[in-house]
């Protein structure tokens, strides 16, 4: 069938995938490995550059937002470890879709740039770019269900986190929390969840500091009306 077409075409590949969400990184590497591949993960990036030194990847899944050294960051460090070599291919993982945000990714060294959240065609497509285009693009019920189940065992220390930021007045920090949960909700979370986040972030960026209680408000209560509906 498709699948088997697909898991022929991309066996034997390896792949990276680095991201400081664990949700994100298991959506790839679930979708990776049931299609042959075989898949590495890393947390940040000094763990990617790391991991780079030691064995020879395929592609490399990058996350830009990372704690630490960023994303483009840890790409220039790869490529720039390769000495001239062919550098794995580096796909940029952003949940930024502004304008020129791709081209950006590009010029710093990327060789490709997709935006959060992933599907699955996206994903198959970038590890096996000269084989067949995936015919399914859907993530099966089995993960996405597992997926859920982190993302709600994962609540209540978002929520926690967040509320101790506020309290401190550690903007930075904060958007730090609101970031990781957005990413997580954008993946397997409702809509009321994923765009409540999207509002406090973008407000965070832009350092709107009269919008900001507001959306925090609004985000805690998404985040404590998912934990009520979800199963005991």
């Amino acid at each position: 069938d498709a699948a088997d077409a697909e898991g022929n075409a991309l066996d034997g590949a390896n792949v990276l995938v680095v991201d400081d969400n664990e949700i994100n990184r298991k959506l790839i590497t679930t979708i990776a490995a049931r299609n042959g591949v075989r898949v590495v993960e890393a947390g940040d990036g000094t763990a990617a550059v790391d991991a780079c030194r030691h064995e020879w990847f395929d592609t490399v899944f990058m996350d830009i937002h990372m704690p630490g050294i960023s994303g483009e960051e840890a790409a220039r460090r790869i490529i720039a470890s390769y000495d001239g070599r062919r550098p794995p291919r580096i796909i940029a993982l952003t949940a930024n879709a502004m304008s020129g945000e791709r081209e950006r990714l590009l010029a710093a060294g990327m060789d490709d740039c997709l935006i959060k959240p992933v599907t699955e065609v996206q994903i198959l497509a970038a590890i096996g770019r000269d084989g067949p285009a995936p015919e399914h693009s859907s993530v099966d019920n089995d993960t996405r269900s597992t997926l859920r189940e982190m993302m709600l065992d994962e609540l209540p220390d978002h929520r926690q986190r967040i509320v101790a930021a506020v309290e401190t007045g550690d903007r930075a920090t904060l958007r730090e929390h609101v970031h990781k949960l957005h990413g997580a909700a954008s993946v397997c979370g409702p809509e009321a969840l994923r765009s409540a986040c999207a509002e406090l972030e973008g407000h965070l960026v832009a350092g709107d500091a009269q919008a900001i209680p507001g959306a925090v408000d609004d985000l805690l209560e998404a985040i404590d009306t998912v934990s009520a509906d979800s199963p005991a």
